[in-house]
């Protein structure tokens, strides 16, 4: 097979290399569940497949066919072959088919990455065209603002005509006073240098005149003297100063140039980099559809901004409330756990054995958890007893793990998807599928999921069983424990038991029954449990991603519940 897209770095020196880094980076493999099965998998390969081809088909949309055909490759060649059913002969015919679909996309890809090169040379020329005018029009505003300048007749005025009484041989700091004089009057404010009314005193008839400057620093007789003159208040005080705008200097900097895109004598904008495209969708969507893992979803027809797709689906930007962070929700899960520890509503109790302790159980929950079900539901008992547990997990669930694996085609310590251990234990007729209640799944993380599936528990899907022996094998991230329920004088009771050996007891391993008083105990133990597994990058993908039905196969978050009544 073909070398994976995503072990492809872009070609050195090509035009289009940091555009397609960039798509690149946005890129990961997703993991595949061994307890869902395969099938489901080349469904989501197909839907990716389709996306491809429809980008592929439509020039515009480069970016797309680039980020989709690395997707499938990648998903086709990394992550599917992981699934443990992918050797299954029944799945040998999915195999051909999209290796050769992998073949295909990985020649269309060198197409798309020429026309990626064309288009990004000629964004390079235009930007390096739009820079120099950009540059030529500065340099010719600089120019026009010096030249203006120069032309003032304000910047040839003289300073003014010094009284008689003032000597020749004045100090130096009183010429640098009438030097600031000068200069602060140049540069007030337009209205007060333009024009300005003075009173004159009571002893001058107390009437108003207006100081109106003179604009060759000389009184029309031309003889040098003060630079002002005295008018009349029936001049138009508004002409005066439109005159007098003229002559004031302008500022010793001119104003930064801010093009206008469209506007006379202004230029566009130069399109935004890649850096900013993505940094713009972190915030909100640009473009006539948005994408998924999956393919685009249309939204509008407004101009496509070629950004790259994200690895997961972005979701709708209708308003929410915030959400808490992932890593916050673990502490105050662990903290509710331990109060009710504390309490005794939760006791964490030894078993003598564990999975694997016996090498036929390895990696044999899926039958484990069934088993432990199936001998709770038809045992004479209130509930299953420590030493039959034991017995499940040390003799009875390793032949039949071998005997499931060879009916399937699978390897010797494959994990087994849990419908095809119920539906061989129901042949075998060690599940009674009259006592089959129903199943619920979804965000474990949701309190509407997660009751869906303790309703079904506590009380059954008739509301009725409140009172009945109940059972549910229990699926996520990569392992199945079981929950049994028993009636008691006070309700009922709960015990969650894990095979795996994670508890410690004087040293040694164990696999754990816990007990929990009533179903509100239950459920906040099965949020520790749950919560805990959640690893550094599972907590990221969660805080940044609400839950969709569409990638449940591929989200952190995702499990089933399968569930049996005694009626």
């Amino acid at each position: 097979m073909s070398t994976p897209a995503t072990a492809r770095p872009p070609v050195a020196g090509r035009p289009s290399e940091l555009r397609r880094k960039l798509l690149s980076d946005e890129l990961s493999v997703p993991v595949v569940s061994n307890f869902f099965p395969i099938e489901r998998y080349y469904d989501v390969a197909d839907k990716v497949y389709d996306s491809f081809q429809a980008a592929f088909t439509n020039h515009n949309n480069l970016d797309d066919a680039y980020v989709y055909g690395k997707r499938y490759c990648a998903f086709c060649i990394e992550a599917i072959p992981q699934h443990n059913y992918y050797g299954a002969a029944k799945n040998k015919r999915l195999a051909v088919k999209h290796k050769n679909q992998v073949n295909q996309v990985l020649k269309l890809m060198e197409t798309v990455v020429q026309k990626m090169d064309v288009e990004e040379t000629e964004r390079q020329r235009i930007a390096a065209e739009m820079a120099r005018k950009e540059e030529e029009k500065k340099m010719k505003a600089l120019l026009d603002r010096a030249n203006r300048v120069r032309d003032t007749p304000s910047n040839n005025q003289r300073l003014p005509s010094q009284p008689a009484n003032v000597e020749v041989g004045a100090s130096a700091i009183s010429k640098l006073n009438l030097l600031r004089t000068s200069t602060e009057i140049s540069t007030q404010k337009q209205e007060e240098v333009g024009t300005s009314r003075v009173r004159h005193g009571a002893s001058q008839g107390g009437d108003d005149r207006i100081i109106k400057r003179d604009p060759s620093g000389e009184e029309r007789t031309g003889v040098p003297s003060s630079r002002y003159r005295l008018i009349d208040d029936s001049e138009d005080d508004d002409e005066e100063e439109k005159k007098t705008n003229h002559v004031l200097p302008p500022p010793v900097l001119p104003p930064p140039a801010v093009p206008v895109p469209g506007g006379e004598g202004g230029s566009a904008a130069p399109p935004p980099s890649y850096n900013q495209a993505l940094a713009a969708t972190a915030t909100q969507r640009s473009g006539r559809y948005h994408r998924t893992f999956l393919g685009p979803v249309d939204d509008s027809s407004s101009q496509i901004v070629p950004v790259p797709p994200p690895l997961v689906p972005e979701q709708p930007q209708a308003k929410r409330r915030e959400r808490i962070p992932m890593r916050q929700l673990q502490e105050e899960y662990r903290k509710a756990y331990v109060q009710l520890t504390k309490k005794g509503q939760i006791k964490v109790l030894p078993l003598d054995t564990y999975q694997g302790r016996v090498g036929q159980s390895t990696n044999g929950c899926t039958v484990i958890s069934a088993l432990v079900a199936s001998r709770h539901l038809s045992g004479g008992g209130v509930c299953i007893s420590d030493s039959s547990v034991g017995d499940v997990i040390d003799r009875q669930c390793g032949p039949l793990l071998r005997e499931i694996r060879g009916k399937l085609g699978l390897g010797g310590h494959a994990l087994i998807i849990p419908s095809d251990v119920h539906d061989h234990l129901v042949d075998k007729k060690l599940l009674d599928q009259r006592y089959f209640e129903g199943a619920a799944g979804g965000n474990v993380m949701d309190p509407k999921h997660m009751g869906e599936f303790l309703k079904l528990l506590g009380v059954g899907d008739d509301g009725k069983g409140a009172k009945r022996k109940a059972a549910a094998t229990f699926f996520f991230h990569e392992h199945v424990i079981s929950i049994v329920k028993y009636p008691t004088s006070a309700g009922a009771q709960y015990d969650l038991i894990d095979s795996l050996p994670n508890l410690s007891v004087g040293g040694q391993s164990r696999a754990s029954r816990t007990r929990c008083v009533d179903i509100e105990a239950l459920g906040t133990l099965l949020r520790w449990y749950t919560s805990r597994k959640f690893s550094e990058s599972n907590c990221s993908y969660i805080d940044r991603n609400a839950w969709d039905d569409n990638m449940a196969d591929l989200d952190p978050r995702v499990f089933q519940g399968f569930v049996w009544h005694v009626k």
